[in-house]
């Protein structure tokens, strides 16, 4: 790769832009390097001198040292956080990766930090630093979201509970030192009902995603716990509910256990019992199972009629 183009990832405290570099790294085979720029000092780039004869040379960190054909995607966590002096460090690394003896020319390099927009301690970053870069801006999406909660074992019902409230998924508090939700806080979230379950109380919810979203959550919480935990039952009783926040929590768990069992049997009864309910629960319900195996959905006999009959809705 020939001096690839510098990107720079924006985005919201907690909205997984460190975790969406290490996931696209990981995918493509390299690996990622990570520095954290407000812990630097302008010479922590360039390393220490040593004297060579009548000569003094620089020897740079280690961090930099990349072995003949191996794939490292370079990391600058937190970059509009660092001083100005350090900033002004990054220039040439940045935008040729070289400084002296250093040659990351041919490597990835990723910056990424928070907006002064979202309440966070960040420095103005100069103009020549953003002009070394291709600027992207990241959003919380509650669908792209709800693909990697599947993924990764995010507890039913917050995947539920963001099906019912996707707004939200990501809400910037007004005052600086309050927890607030965003998708690493759910991860949190779901993290302590895997560990405390029915012992979490609506202070442990608060100080993962904040109160006033903690006191929606544990309202949901309680219906979601009301509910049959069978998804067999829900499916041989057509179980469904003109609540929406009861329908979006019984789709939780028929999703759950779709993808404890993916299996083209189960997608036909999924899709069999989504006729039953309104079109937008129905619609919920299949991309969610499609967003955890396309593969086996589109391929079920039954996918076909489904989608025909909902793609008013699903267009």
């Amino acid at each position: 790769m020939e001096n690839p183009l510098p990107i720079y990832i924006w985005g919201a405290p907690g909205i997984g832009k460190s975790d969406v570099v290490y996931q696209v790294a990981t995918s493509l085979g390299f690996e990622a390097r990570t520095l954290i720029a407000s812990t630097c000092d302008p010479v922590d780039l360039r390393g220490v001198p040593k004297i060579v004869g009548e000569n003094t040379v620089w020897c740079p960190p280690d961090f930099f040292r990349v072995e003949k054909d191996k794939k490292v995607l370079f990391f600058f966590d937190e970059l509009n956080t660092a001083t100005p002096a350090v900033q002004s460090a990054f220039y040439r690394i940045i935008l040729q990766g070289k400084l002296d003896s250093i040659d990351i020319s041919h490597c990835p390099r990723i910056g990424a930090g928070n907006r002064a927009t979202d309440m966070a301690v960040v420095q103005r970053m100069p103009t020549p630093l953003v002009s070394r870069f291709q600027h992207y801006y990241l959003e919380a999406n509650n669908e792209d979201w709800k693909e990697w909660a599947y993924a990764n074992n995010i507890h039913p019902s917050v995947i539920s509970f963001l099906n019912f409230r996707p707004e939200l998924l990501l809400k910037m508090p007004r005052d600086r030192d309050t927890p607030f939700p965003t998708p690493r806080t759910y991860e949190y979230l779901s993290r302590m009902i895997h560990v405390l379950g029915d012992e979490m109380g609506l202070e442990d919810i608060s100080g993962c995603i904040g109160e006033g979203a903690a006191v929606e959550f544990k309202g949901f919480l309680d219906i979601f716990k009301e509910l049959p935990q069978s998804a067999k039952y829900v499916l041989d009783d057509n179980i469904k509910f003109d609540e929406p926040s009861r329908q979006y929590a019984v789709n939780g768990i028929l999703a759950n256990y779709f993808k404890d069992n993916q299996k083209r049997d189960v997608v036909n009864r999924m899709l069999k019992y989504s006729y039953g309910i309104p079109a937008e629960f129905a619609v919920v319900l299949i991309k969610d199972c499609i967003g955890i195996n396309a593969q086996i959905v589109s391929t079920a006999q039954e996918y076909i009629d489904w989608s025909r009959k909902f793609k008013d809705v699903v267009l």
